[in-house]
């Protein structure tokens, strides 16, 4: 008789309807059934009684079974009962077998990792971060889909616990948890709202100590989901026109920032690139000690925007791992699919460890011999294997005019176009690691002076404004500031 589709208030509405047309049922026979027995002089009144008292209850306990799905002869006198959040209904998970009866005092305090199963989204994992305090839980709940959320209203009973939690970030949906813990393993369900139902089973965590009361983004290693912008960082982007950027990096690991400097910057940058690069044969290249050449190129590092994808993408306190320029001429051998995280086995991190961004000073086609991209494939955290290499799918040019650049992330597979045009193609490859990653270049010759001429930003880039950075750095007082940069953790 539910409906679904109609939303869990309308079939809780039902259920609880159903509850009371059974009470009422049972008293309307009771009444009838003595009514019988006082006014009735037959012999046989007893039974016609009886028979009237279980006929019309019957009639109540019919309509709560379709409803709610339990079969109860007799409902319970007390109508509070049934509104309390221990009444059960079809929709409750079912309670384990051999389930021990109370849980309370016991406590589930600690780490669960978890399996969620949903028709929408597959399986995923989520870590459920509790604390009980007698009969109330608090936490959080942390998966790869959403941001950290924090448990509101959470309580447990007879092992049963039930919260909600309201995700936020690119995804924003609320969720509610109805689960059983028995031992040290668990299983319920959970709703994501407007997105998914599934239920979830898991385990609680050896590895990990019990959690304090501390708020998830005050805990230094609540480590934001790759595909998450910080609260610090979002006015930035919002101000700089790059959020669209940031979740088409995030989702097929590549994007394009147009108009990233003035045309008369482009034109010196192109320029330093040609003098110190001097083409030998089809195409040349220099690949150190830039930053001592021209002006143009540390401001290139520094420029806000990239340095704002940067943080994005690598994480805060990230570092200048190298800068590249590359010339390329007519009929120039094209370079073979591949992801820049060479060095880094498979598979990837989850988090970005590489970002590049190529600053184009001409035509960036096709035909250019610009670079092409597989969108989506940094969400596969490998390499490409050799026949992948050898016959790709799916190529995209990063097509811009001058003056843009383009932006890929470490994991995505790309490669090069060969070029057919006359003329030259000329570009710097400016490289971000994050901060835990030793830089490509080693750019302490120029650190002092480029910090001294640049100010915070060059710092940072360096190496110099961490906190391990610092020759006075206390494992004790400064470890936790340390963590949560190498995290790209909240503040």
């Amino acid at each position: 008789m539910t409906d679904k589709s109609s939303g869990p208030w309308k079939e809780e509405f039902f259920r609880r309807t159903s509850l009371l047309v059974h009470q009422v049922s049972f008293g309307t026979g009771l009444v009838t059934s003595f009514s019988i027995l006082s006014f009735t002089d037959i012999g046989y009144a007893p039974l016609v009684a009886t028979a009237a008292l279980f006929f019309i209850t019957g009639l109540g306990t019919t309509f709560r079974y379709a409803v709610s799905g339990d079969i109860v002869l007799l409902p319970r006198l007390n109508p509070s009962s049934y509104y309390s959040k221990k009444s059960k209904h079809k929709n409750q998970p079912k309670k384990p077998k051999n389930s021990r009866e109370p849980l309370v005092g016991e406590g589930v305090t600690g780490y669960w990792e978890t399996k969620v199963e949903t028709k929408s989204y597959g399986s995923m994992q989520i870590t459920l971060c509790l604390t009980q305090k007698g009969n109330d839980i608090s936490g959080s709940v942390e998966g790869s889909l959403f941001a950290p959320m924090n448990i509101e209203g959470g309580s447990i009973s007879e092992g049963r616990a039930t919260w909600k939690a309201d995700a936020s970030g690119f995804l924003s949906f609320k969720t509610s948890f109805d689960v059983y813990f028995k031992d040290d393993k668990l299983e319920g369900e959970v709703d994501f709202g407007k997105y998914s139902k599934g239920t979830l089973s898991g385990q609680k965590s050896t590895e990990i100590n019990a959690l304090t009361d501390t708020p998830t983004e005050d805990r230094i290693f609540g480590t934001l989901p790759p595909e998450e912008i910080s609260e610090k960082l979002m006015p930035t982007l919002q101000e700089l026109g790059l959020v669209e950027n940031c979740r088409q990096l995030a989702t097929e690991g590549w994007t394009i920032i147009r108009e990233a400097a003035d045309p008369h910057f482009v034109t010196r940058l192109r320029q330093a690139i040609i003098e110190c690069s001097p083409v030998v044969g089809s195409d040349g290249s220099k690949t150190d000690g830039l930053l001592r050449v021209d002006p143009v190129f540390a401001e290139a590092a520094i420029n806000p925007k990239l340095m704002a994808m940067a943080e994005f993408s690598v994480g805060r306190g990230f570092l200048l791992a190298s800068m590249v320029t590359t010339i390329r001429e007519k009929n120039s051998n094209p370079i073979d699919l591949h992801a820049d995280q060479l060095y880094f086995p498979e598979p990837f991190p989850a988090h970005n460890m590489m970002l590049t961004c190529c600053w184009a000073t001409d035509e960036f086609t096709l035909e250019n011999g610009a670079t092409t991209v597989i969108p989506g494939t940094n969400a596969l955290l490998r390499h490409p294997n050799e026949e992948e290499i050898k016959t790709p799918h799916n190529l995209v040019t990063m097509d811009c005019p001058p003056g843009s650049v383009a932006i890929w992330d470490g994991r995505v597979w790309h490669a090069n176009a060969p070029k057919t045009t006359d003329g030259q193609r000329v570009v710097l490859h400016t490289s971000y690691q994050r901060m835990v990653v030793r830089p490509n270049e080693d750019f302490s010759d120029v650190a002092e002076e480029m910090i001294e001429k640049y100010g915070e930003p060059m710092a940072q880039l360096m190496g110099n404004m961490d906190s391990i950075a610092k020759k006075d750095f206390d494992y004790v007082k400064d470890f936790g500031t340390f963590i949560k940069t190498a995290n790209n953790a909240r503040f």
